[in-house]
């Protein structure tokens, strides 16, 4: 996907770890599982930022990842194609309700990939929650839409598609960026249309701060 995927990992690592401070299903599970803290603790130090300075963080990935749920039980969509999914248990919380009949794709690179498998094996596991036809997860590059065409072999065409993306678009450059929209736009049409859910957004102020 981008240039240096093993930065993205512990990004996803320390988005696991900021929701583990919220009543998110199974968030404290999946950070204690990963080890989320020592990911946590490997940026600081790198980048010399203060521990303080990045946990006030926290009340805004709890939001956002709040929001965006809220947003796709409000929009009615039956459907959905996850980019760059991370360990976030979304897909799993959603397709075990009753409530809502979702069909959810997840995908993220190789290694992402294959960790996430073993925390879902092990969150169902401890909570007795059986595998279910509606939830997928799968190897696909965000940047390569062929890949991303098989992912979405396990929806239906005929219906329109909800694509997510949290967390992804801040690391990209303007031309990587046009790249993932041209390819959710290839995917929708693949469809019958459908919408894009995009939360990520910075402060220009903390763009000349942070890494």
């Amino acid at each position: 996907m981008v240039a240096e995927p093993e930065k993205i990992s512990i990004t996803a690592k320390l988005s696991a770890y900021y929701r583990q401070f919220s009543d998110i299903a199974f968030a404290s599970e999946v950070a204690a599982l990963i080890g989320a803290e020592d990911a946590y603790a490997t940026l600081a130090r790198d980048y010399g930022l203060d521990r303080d300075q990045l946990t006030s963080y926290a009340p805004m990935f709890e939001a956002r990842y709040k929001s965006v749920s809220e947003l796709i039980r409000k929009s009615g969509a039956s459907q959905i194609l996850e980019l760059a999914c991370g360990y976030s248990m979304r897909g799993l919380d959603l397709t075990r309700s009753g409530t809502l009949q979702l069909r959810y794709v997840e995908t993220d690179l190789s290694g992402v990939i294959a960790t996430k498998q073993e925390l879902l094996d092990e969150v169902r596991r401890r909570h007795h929650i059986a595998p279910s036809s509606r939830h997928h997860v799968t190897v696909a590059d965000a940047f390569d839409v062929e890949q991303l065409r098989v992912a979405a072999r396990a929806l239906d065409p005929r219906q329109p598609l909800l694509v997510l993306c949290e967390g992804l678009m801040g690391y990209l450059t303007r031309a990587e960026t046009e790249r993932v929209a041209t390819n959710i736009r290839a995917l929708l049409g693949d469809h019958r249309g459908g919408s894009w859910i995009v939360p990520d957004f910075t402060f220009v102020a903390e763009l000349r701060n942070l890494p």
